[in-house]
């Protein structure tokens, strides 16, 4: 008999769920009722269970009872207040990446097949922080453990693992994209875009197609933009032949340096912070691609609404992709 669908003789409470978990004993069984019970309770009851899980968790050993942190995760995900979500939560998430910024990278191949950078505790623990950063755009920005987290980034899993991406998440900001082959430019604000995924396909929604904003390219289905948004998941596979690039990837010839190696793509698998700025704003280059690049449709984070505005046309365009591409070697 399936045991998730085996009610216990009296619904578990709260308190069996953590003295289960303190003793080591398996919770499969009593799980799923702690986590359905904990949906139905009202604002105030589930405020006050997110502060019993930080005083357990603050006292308790990490491994056993990550448990919890999924449950404070999914009571946000189910309504509860993202900024009641347990401060240890992210507490632990800061102790993990310090300590992971202290270990080398593997010496050699035999190294690298047992090396693991965190404990699986952490990815429990990070599961729960992003289901209330996602949902706060508040949290995101005033979280006190924000800055020590990222100053602690160290290795490729860290850089570009949930917990940096969500904390590196854009607000509210402004960015100029340029058509260098065309000579045109446009103002953008984006908010919530967690990856270049998601950018490029906010991209390709904004100006793909023909007419006087248009940059020769498929615009998307309607519903597959929604899902880049704020929208439902989507199915969708996006295409694409563009290449966006940052502006020091522009050649004087007003190309975009076809040489990978060079640094100056931006890569889908990047996310938007790591644009550099030009003259204190975050510029896209978009040029023609040798090659076709598809990728699922969606977002990273479903609880995170995101949007890309075109405020309007650059005035002097042209002047300003001139002076980048003076600025920049010319290719040998």
């Amino acid at each position: 008999m399936d045991f998730f669908r085996r009610k216990p003789k009296a619904a578990p409470t709260f308190d069996d769920f953590v003295g289960a978990l303190e003793a080591g004993r398996d919770v499969t069984r009593i799980a799923p009722f702690v986590f359905d019970g904990a949906a139905h309770l009202d604002a105030a009851e589930r405020a006050a269970i997110q502060g019993r899980i930080e005083q357990v968790l603050r006292g308790g050993a990490s491994d056993r009872l990550w448990p919890l942190a999924l449950l404070a995760g999914a009571i946000v995900e189910t309504g509860g207040d993202p900024a009641d979500l347990p401060p240890v939560i992210y507490d632990r998430i800061l102790e993990w990446f310090t300590a992971a910024a202290a270990r080398p990278e593997p010496a050699n191949d035999k190294e690298a097949e047992t090396f693991q950078l965190l404990p699986e505790a952490f990815y429990r623990f990070e599961q729960a922080a992003m289901a209330a950063l996602s949902r706060s755009a508040e949290l995101r920005r005033s979280l006190p453990q924000k800055a020590a987290i990222q100053s602690q980034v160290r290795h490729y899993e860290q850089r570009y693992g949930f917990t940096n991406r969500m904390l590196s998440v854009l607000e509210d900001a402004q960015v100029v994209v340029l058509h260098p082959l065309t000579n045109r430019g446009w103002i953008c604000r984006v908010d919530g875009i967690s990856d270049n995924f998601q950018l490029h396909a906010l991209l390709l929604d904004a100006f793909a197609g023909d007419g006087p904003d248009g940059i020769p390219g498929t615009r998307l289905a309607p519903e597959v933009a929604r899902a880049a948004k704020d929208g439902p998941p989507s199915d969708a596979s996006i295409s694409s032949t563009w290449q966006l690039a940052q502006w020091t990837a522009l050649l004087p010839d007003r190309t975009i340096n076809p040489d990978h190696d060079a640094g100056g793509w931006i890569w889908n698998e990047g996310y938007p912070a790591e644009i550099e700025p030009f003259e204190g704003a975050r510029v896209i280059l978009i040029g023609p691609s040798t090659y076709t690049r598809s990728w699922d449709a969606g977002r990273m984070f479903p609880g995170l609404r995101a949007s890309f505005t075109v405020e309007g046309r650059l005035p002097d365009a042209a002047a300003v992709i001139g002076e980048i591409a003076g600025r920049v070697t010319p290719r040998e």
